[in-house]
């Protein structure tokens, strides 16, 4: 008998818990990189430190500093887990009703908790990156927490009015929680417009069309990898890969996942790579055909699951979200302190590895602290939330 947590779409999947950690983890690698490492992400025309760092242009070495490809594969991820248990359970509409309402509170949390966190840190003056700049010669990094800080009344309005859009000013990588929640609109009204399976897959098909090229095609597909798994589960079958598609979707991850996508954009020639030119139809180009061979992989492969239930994985999957909103102000205060300290005693590699330490440490360990004591609660306060709009919603007035 099979586990249910792979094949039924109800139950939730412990494996792309663990792929989502390891995302969240390739995003803070390469942000490092990016501030301390230019040239390995942007290319030519950065400071170049290291006769190693072009090695992370290409595969298979690339895939440590994919940053576009985590991201690629958190909406790719998204996309599907939001849908699975919907279409599960027939996609009944007040679920989905109760699932629009509860999204921007599970997402919220985070997003209210960096901003501040990073507003404090901007008034006290902590962050380095600028110093820290100077001697690694990132522009990128050089280009954040330039203004001061907005007075407290500012940004008590910010946070009231526009949560989701300001973040990013204050933390760059919430950028993406404002296309998460937008995504996880779009898939729900879908679901929600798209009660019969004819109708659904117009709008799935007709929506993957018209985002064609845009981040929101990543949802999209992954709400139709979904659609695929959950009638195959109704149907009693089972997909099982060959160990040649298993390769070969493995081929495809190394070199696609590698894809430099940010030095392409700024230093490089489109064929100064393998393969040019870019997938300007698909969201997410090279890096998204990437994201989804390897979530098809991880779906159907039980070497791929065994490895992402591992203890240690399976800890990053639990604090990904408060690590990814966490990790860009350590780099920008711990981190780049410790390197802007050390560098003139210890010399460039030994403060960089200092510097990586630091961040991974206290990365990990204040995510922890922020999962259980904000992120958390905002995913009891969304699931009773979402409780109680269904027990609203299925109340039937009595007839007088």
């Amino acid at each position: 008998m099979t586990h249910p947590s792979t094949t039924d779409p109800a139950h939730r999947i412990e494996h792309l818990d663990g792929l989502r950690g390891l995302a969240a983890l390739i995003v803070v690698i390469t942000h490092f990189f990016a501030a301390f490492y230019p040239y390995s992400i942007f290319g030519s025309g950065s400071l170049r430190h290291t006769t190693w760092g072009v090695m992370l242009l290409y595969p298979p070495l690339g895939l440590l500093v994919a940053g576009h490809f985590a991201v690629c594969l958190f909406f790719l991820l998204s996309g599907y887990v939001l849908a699975a248990p919907l279409l599960a359970r027939g996609s009944p509409w007040r679920d989905i009703v109760a699932a629009i309402i509860k999204r921007p509170v599970r997402l919220i949390g985070i997003v209210l908790a960096t901003t501040l966190i990073a507003w404090v840190l901007r008034t006290l003056d902590v962050f380095q990156n600028h110093a820290a700049a100077q001697l690694s010669g990132s522009v990128w990094f050089e280009s954040f927490w330039a203004p001061p800080a907005p007075a407290p009344l500012a940004l008590a309005e910010q946070l009231l009015t526009q949560p989701f859009t300001i973040a990013s000013a204050y933390n760059q990588p919430m950028w993406s929680i404002k296309r998460e929640l937008l995504g996880s609109f779009l898939i729900y009204g879908i679901l929600l417009f798209g009660q019969l399976r004819l109708i659904r897959w117009g709008l799935m098909l007709g929506a993957a069309y018209w985002f064609a090229g845009n981040f929101y095609q990543c949802f999209i597909i992954g709400l139709i990898i979904a659609e695929v798994r959950s009638w195959s589960f109704m149907r009693g079958t089972s997909i099982r890969l060959p160990t040649w598609l298993s390769v070969l979707l493995m081929v495809i991850v190394i070199i696609c996942g590698s894809y430099p996508k940010y030095a392409v954009s700024y230093s490089m020639t489109p064929g100064s790579y393998w393969f040019a030119p870019p997938l300007d139809w698909l969201g997410g180009g090279w890096s998204m055909l990437a994201a989804i061979a390897l979530f098809l992989l991880v779906l159907h492969a039980p070497s791929a699951q065994w490895l992402l239930t591992r203890r240690p994985v399976q800890f990053l999957g639990k604090v990904s979200y408060s690590m990814y909103g966490l990790h860009f102000l350590i780099l920008g205060s711990i981190s780049a302190s410790v390197f802007v300290a050390c560098q003139p005693h210890t010399g460039y590699s030994a403060a960089t590895v200092l510097a990586l330490t630091s961040l991974l440490l206290v990365t990990l360990l204040g995510a922890k602290v922020l999962h259980e004591t904000v992120d958390r609660a905002f995913i009891v306060l969304s699931r009773g939330l979402g409780s109680y709009v269904r027990r609203l919603l299925s109340t039937t007035p009595a007839r007088p």
